[in-house]
């Protein structure tokens, strides 16, 4: 695994063109993280690209309307981002980690971040602010009579 794991280091491109396929390579990089032949992280391991990362793009073609169009690429860790939030997944086109947990240790190990904490996050209220509406009133109402639900122990959330 050391050997294999210098290779990659050294040309990844070669090492995913000898073993032929996506699938293979990816199995080759769980195999490094779930023995990984390093003990600490180096700067040559930190800038080298040899990790798998995904694009994904809208198709384009009518016929494929709304299916995403994925294709994989190696790239360095700290360029790769680890999808724990979906909408913002969808909401940014990133270079994206496999979604193995497995994988997702040993990316963020290597320098990947977490989407979620490199988006910041602002909100601002709009319009101004109404109290004792009927709208409002109702939805009051409603809130105090489903009160013992929302908040008994023994109710389990379930999908209707």
């Amino acid at each position: 695994t050391a050997d294999l794991f210098r290779l990659m280091l050294e040309d990844a491109e070669k090492m995913l063109k000898t073993l032929g396929s996506e699938e293979k390579y990816r199995k080759l990089l769980r195999r490094i993280a779930a023995n990984p032949p390093f003990n600490r992280v180096t700067a040559q391991i930190k800038n080298a690209p040899f990790l798998l990362a995904y694009e994904i793009a809208q198709s384009e073609d009518e016929a494929d309307e709304g299916k995403e169009k994925r294709t994989f690429l190696l790239a360095k860790a700290e360029d790769i981002f680890l999808v724990d939030n979906s909408f913002f997944g969808r909401m940014f086109p990133v270079l994206r980690a496999p979604h193995e947990s497995d994988l997702e240790a040993f990316y963020a190990q290597l320098g990947s971040q977490y989407i979620s904490k490199v988006v910041n996050k602002s909100f601002q209220i709009l319009g101004s602010a109404a109290s004792g509406t009927t709208l409002a009133n109702q939805l009051s109402k409603r809130l105090e009579e489903r009160r013992p639900l929302l908040v008994s122990p023994s109710v389990t959330s379930r999908p209707l």
